[in-house]
Order: structure tokens, then sequence, then C-alpha cells
């Protein structure tokens, strides 16, 4: 068995450092990458374990190397000694390879496995259920550095790896065992290069877990709490000529963001436009000028006037002529009104209005008030990047 230990001299020189205390102590966090001579926990064993830790106000390295295959157990055993001092484990895919595989292995060797209670912050996890949003081809290491702007190239494959360890096995030479190693020691370094990725999952997750708040009238807008994760800081309206040269309006909000990104990235959807901007984000909505209808729930209480194309209530509507109104049904009972409309997915401003019964698209209207309210604009500005990020994945 051989144990290596090295600094790494690269970390401060990253361009874009994602904070590791957000996670946990860095004294106490573990990256952790495996080398095994297979894909299969029964036909194949572990022959090197390599880990970054936090020491002496410097990263550092460590890796156990087996020289032979029965010094398998041996690496395990003294890499699951060294990580019981830490309580926070960091990996890339490790939660359904390298962990399922220690496990495994710590069973058939008989040896206690202290990673079974220590907190796991899998790279390939966390940002997988975001794929789409980000538009990353697959969740492959390489992808995602790529996407980060990193360009690290494998000199070896995974099967190249396992026929050099082979080959060491026969015959044992420096180079080979450099060149094992340092492709675990590249790995550790790469998960360090990608922690970046995780700026995006603490964004999803800071908008999906704001408080949800719903306005009824302009009294809402003043008492609305100022802890929303976004903050609209201008808002105006565009003209535009669409595909036919109608010209048509739209809202164009930019909004602060709680952080900057590695890399930005956009999204459009229903008619939306979504692009982050140096810690900023630029959204543009339309406008849609035009008669809508506002439908009564308790249409019983309620009768359609033909004449006039809307429901009044059965209070008023005692005064009109019996042959000019007819009890009012869920698809009639409404009254229509022209104004300045906005698009909304669920009931985040209310009233809410729609072009016909049949319609399942919700719009509010977009009030003077609301225009001058910057905490209405955050607002709606939330209610749209939750759309965005979690009606579509």
């Amino acid at each position: 068995m051989k144990i290596t230990n090295k600094k790494i001299n690269n970390i401060n020189n990253l361009a874009f450092k994602y904070p590791l205390e957000k996670i946990a102590d860095i004294n106490k966090i573990l990256f952790v990458d495996i080398e095994t001579t297979g894909l299969f926990v029964k036909s194949s064993t572990i022959y090197l374990i390599g880990c970054a830790f936090f020491e002496n106000g410097n990263w550092n390295i460590r890796q156990w190397f087996s020289d032979t295959i029965d010094e398998s157990n041996k690496i395990l055993s003294d890499f699951l000694n060294f990580s019981a001092n830490y309580s926070t484990l960091i990996t890339f895919n490790g939660n359904r390879f390298d962990f399922p595989f220690i496990d495994a292995k710590c069973k058939e060797f008989e040896l206690d496995n202290p990673l079974t209670s220590q907190e796991s912050i899998d790279l390939y996890k966390e940002i997988s259920g975001y794929r789409n949003l980000l538009c990353l081809e697959n969740c492959k290491q390489k992808t995602i550095e790529k996407f980060l702007g990193i360009n690290r190239e494998d000199k070896y494959s995974g099967q190249e790896l396992i026929e050099i360890y082979a080959e060491y096995q026969q015959k044992p030479s420096t180079e080979s065992f450099e060149k094992l190693i340092l492709h675990n020691a590249d790995d550790i370094n790469g998960m360090f290069n990608i922690m970046p990725i995780l700026f995006y999952p603490d964004l999803f997750e800071q908008i999906k877990n704001a408080p949800l708040i719903q306005i009824k009238n302009d009294n809402d807008l003043q008492e609305m709490p100022n802890e929303l994760p976004v903050k609209a800081v201008k808002v105006a309206a565009n003209y535009y000529d669409d595909i036919n040269r109608i010209q048509k309006e739209e809202l164009f909000m930019k909004i602060l963001l709680p952080f900057s990104l590695p890399v930005d990235f956009k999204l459009q959807s229903d008619g939306v436009f979504f692009e982050t901007d140096n810690g900023y984000a630029n959204i543009r909505i339309p406008i849609y000028d035009e008669e809508m209808k506002y439908f009564y729930t308790n249409y019983k209480d309620y009768y359609y006037l033909p004449d006039e194309d809307q429901a009044i209530h059965k209070s008023v509507a005692k005064f009109v002529d019996r042959s000019h109104r007819v009890q009012a049904s869920a698809r009639n009972c409404y009254t229509r009104k022209p104004a300045q409309y906005l698009p909304e997915w669920d009931l985040a401003f209310i009233p809410f209005f729609k072009r016909s019964y049949d319609e399942h698209s919700l719009f509010f209207e977009l009030t003077d008030s609301l225009k001058k309210s910057r905490n209405g604009m955050s607002l709606y500005a939330l209610h749209i990047l939750r759309h965005l990020f979690f009606d579509k994945i």
C-alpha cells in the first residue's frame, strides 16, 4: 500500500469560487473519489482512493493506492479511519457509485462504514434536476466543466486506466503509478473547479422557497415583506413589431439577483424572455391591451343580460325587465373590462381575468398602482421565475 500527500496550489487562483462555508465548516469537509477495476462490485475492487481536506490553511490531497489487489481492504480501512474525522463528504456521482461501492466492500471485508452517518453532497445529484434549465446535454463532469468554461481533457479513459493498473500488477513501474495517481488527483481538482455549479441550485431553491404572497389590493402592495430573493430595480414599457409588423407592447424588468452566477444563462417560454447578466437578470413579458372577462364564482346569485353581454347581481337585476335577463350559468357569469393585462400562472394577483370560460390562461390587470410599486413588480418577477424554473422541469 502506498499513501501519497500533496498540497493543492491552484485553489486560490480559480476565477469564480463557491463559498464552501455555506455547506459546512471547511475543516470538516472531505472531497472523495475512488478508482475501481470495473463497474460491478462483485467482480471488481477498489485500487485507489483519493480525498481532499483543509489543514493548516491549505487544501491537501491524500491518496491510498493498492499495490496489489489483496491490499484493497487495507486502503479502504485506512481511508475509513481517516474519513471518520469529517462530517460532510463531497463527490461527483458518489451517491450512485462511490458510496454504494464502498459500502459493499465494507460488508465484504467486515469493516464498519462511518460514511453512512455523514452528510453527502453529490454534485451530480445537485445539478441533474436543473439540466434542462441550463441547456446541459448531460450532467457528466466534462459537460459541467465545459458549461463553466473549464477546458480539461482526460488523457485516459476509464477502460485505459483499468488496463494501466492491470499492467502495473504484472510489472510495477513509477510511470504507471504516476499516471494512475495523477488521474485521480485531476478528478479531485476537477471537483473544486466545478463547485461554482452549486450557485444555480442555490438560486433555484431560493426562488422556490420564497414566501408565497397574494396581492388583492393596493394595500397589499405596501405591506409586502422585504425578504424576497429578487428585487425589481428598473421597470419600463417597450414597444416592438411582431412578425406580422403589428406593434405590440411588452414589460421590461431588470431585477437584482441574490448573487452573481459564474456563467449567465437565458430561458424563453410562453412569450417570456429571461436572461441573467452579471448579478442581474432581464425579463421581457408581453402586455395585453384588450378586453377580458372576470368570472363570478357564485353564478346562482346573478342574472345574465344578453343585450349587454354581462352578468349583474340579482339585487340589481331585479330592476331589469324579465325578457332581457336570464339565470346566469358558470359560462356567462362575467363582467367585461378593457384594460392592460399581464399573464400569471397561479393566483399571485387577484382578481384574475380570462378571455373565455374554457381558456386555461390567467391574467391580471396592470394597474397604475402596480406600475409604480417596486414591491409589486418584485413579486411579479418572482412569480415569473417560479413559472420558468419549476413549471417547465
